[in-house]
């Protein structure tokens, strides 16, 4: 997944470094994604409806040297304050709920979104103005292109 997420990043122009990252979930893709920006970004904020989980994942991120901090999903000023946000839980896959309120990103926010749908991009990018966004199609359509490299032992 975060191959496909790396390369995307890198043609959407999106630079986590020193970054105050926010991941929306604490499952497997969000933990993939903090792995990735925990080398990276100056501060990774975990925010999911279980804070218990959140806060398990956060202390992986510190473990790995990265400033992180946890909070349930209603917590606004992280969003507010974030220069990169990775959506990645299932809320909107489906149907048009919002996992957060778009208009708490500022513009110039880099928003990932890793739910994808083949009939477009979700609700929640489709209600963001004013971010750089990337929709979770084009990470998979990457992911893709990266397994395949693997799986033909073809180099990058």
């Amino acid at each position: 997944m975060m191959s496909g997420w790396t390369a995307q990043r890198s043609q959407a122009h999106i630079a986590p470094q020193g970054a105050r990252a926010v991941i929306v979930g604490a499952g497997g893709s969000a933990r993939a994604a903090a792995w990735a920006l925990s080398g990276v970004a100056a501060r990774v904020t975990i925010l999911n409806r279980t804070e218990g989980k959140a806060r398990a994942l956060a202390s992986l991120v510190r473990a790995a040297g990265c400033a992180a901090e946890a909070a349930g999903l209603d917590a606004q000023e992280p969003l507010r304050e974030a220069d990169l946000v990775v959506h990645c839980t299932t809320i909107g896959l489906g149907n048009p709920e919002l996992p957060f309120d778009p208009k708490l990103l500022r513009p110039g926010c880099a928003l990932v979104d890793l739910v994808y749908a083949m009939s477009g991009p979700s609700a929640l990018l489709r209600m963001s103005s004013g971010v750089r966004a990337i929709d979770g199609i084009d990470v998979l359509v990457h992911q893709a292109i990266a397994s395949l490299e693997i799986w033909l032992a073809r180099p990058q």
